[in-house]
């Protein structure tokens, strides 16, 4: 069976306390990081608290509805969403990665659950490099002024906010560390490594 996966960045955090208290559906697994609700046969949503909702299975109405009803538990929710897809072939004859595409054994749901996350930290890893690129850009403009001139260009109330949203950025990267770490499913389970090691390949 061919299954979709669609990732998208839709804020810079999500209140996961809040909105398990409010969303009453299949949880089959929750953490302080991260909510994964079995919603129908097949149809699955992984919310993270870095700000990113994952769907297997779910068509663009359906997608839509959703994103509208947690955007009231979002933190500095974006106009426009940062969005991956990948597709999953399950009850294949062995694993096997593709581009943007992996066949996969089976349909264990820890399996599909691990994808779902490793696609998940792909959105918010290209989220945060394109953030941490756009300052990069922008210091490397200033520090050539500052050695051209002398002196930089900025000042007063626009240094202090330029200065303030690298902080920002800084501490949402120190708080969402974890992101770059190996899930603990994959510890202790030969099987879910070897996906999720494949998996960042592509991912990455």
């Amino acid at each position: 069976m061919l299954q979709q996966v669609l990732s998208y960045q839709i804020a810079d955090s999500i209140d996961i306390k809040m909105f398990k208290s409010a969303f009453k559906a299949d949880l089959h697994y929750s953490d302080t990081d991260e909510l994964f609700y079995k919603t129908d046969t097949d149809q699955f949503i992984y919310v993270f608290k870095y700000g990113v909702v994952c769907f297997l299975n779910y068509d663009a109405i359906r997608i839509s509805e959703f994103l509208r009803l947690i955007s009231s538990y979002c933190k500095n929710k974006f106009e426009q969403s940062l969005e991956e897809e990948f597709k999953i072939q399950t009850n294949a004859g062995k694993n096997k990665i593709g581009f943007n595409s992996i066949e996969i054994v089976g349909s264990d749901i820890e399996v599909l659950r691990l994808i779902m996350l490793t696609v998940s930290q792909s959105v918010a890893l290209d989220y945060y490099h394109e953030q941490t690129t756009r300052l990069m850009e922008e210091t490397n403009y200033h520090t050539q002024v500052l050695e051209t001139k002398g002196s930089l260009d900025i000042s007063g109330i626009n240094l202090k906010k330029y200065i303030g949203k690298t902080l920002l950025l800084k501490n949402r990267i120190t708080e969402n560390l974890y992101i770059f770490d190996s899930p603990p499913e994959t510890w202790d389970d030969e099987n879910l490594n070897k996906i999720h090691t494949d998996l960042n390949g592509p991912l990455t």
